[in-house]
């Protein structure tokens, strides 16, 4: 029963996020909604990167991971772009996993 319950709220908290959204087609949004929209590229990024780089599940050294993950955020913060941010990171911590 718990579990059936936990279901039908995550189905809830899914429809209604996807609903208010739709609902929204076809008015301007507010300046702080557009606002808000600026943040969900970086914490989408942030929420597929920060699990990799923070667990470690095998041979590759954790230290490469937070140095790869240290350079994207900075590049990110320099740049506030997304393209730079990866390829800086993805760049240091090949260089590092083959020293």
């Amino acid at each position: 029963m718990e579990t059936a319950l936990r279901i039908a709220g995550m189905a809830l908290a899914t429809f209604f996020t996807r609903y208010a959204m739709i609902a929204m087609v076809g008015r301007e949004p507010s300046a702080l909604f557009r606002r808000w929209l600026r943040y969900v590229p970086a914490a989408l990024l942030a929420a597929l990167i920060a699990p990799a780089a923070l667990t470690s599940p095998g041979e590759v050294s954790i230290h490469a991971r937070w140095a790869a993950m240290g350079v994207g955020a900075l590049l990110a913060w320099r740049t506030r772009q997304v393209l730079p941010s990866l390829a800086g990171g993805l760049v240091t911590f090949w260089v590092l996993s083959i020293l």
